[in-house]
């Protein structure tokens, strides 16, 4: 049954000979899509590291000020950090699979 099954699919020529639609092109727009994603949130870490260390700046030594901005700066590099590998697993698992 499975040589009958082949032996008529290929015959039928390529699956887009069919109308069966490349799966390929939904891969590509999926990765550009999740890359797109990592930048923002790429650009948003790095504009809040700015934005806490003009905080941390102009604190005027203000133990609460200067504490605030320490933990914003520390958060936002582990968010970077988070964003960085997550694009690189994912692109590396996406890379596999094309």
């Amino acid at each position: 049954m499975e040589k009958f099954i082949v032996q008529i699919v290929s015959q039928l020529g390529s699956p887009s000979d069919v109308g069966i639609p490349d799966r390929k092109d939904d891969k590509v727009a999926l990765q550009s899509i999740a890359n797109l994603v990592f930048a923002i949130s790429a650009v948003v870490a790095i504009i809040s590291i700015i934005i806490y260390g003009i905080m941390y700046s102009v604190s005027a030594g203000d133990p609460g000020k200067v504490s605030k901005a320490k933990n914003g700066i520390i958060y936002s590099v582990v968010g970077l950090l988070v964003v960085w590998c997550a694009f690189v697993i994912t692109n590396y698992v996406a890379g596999r699979f094309n």
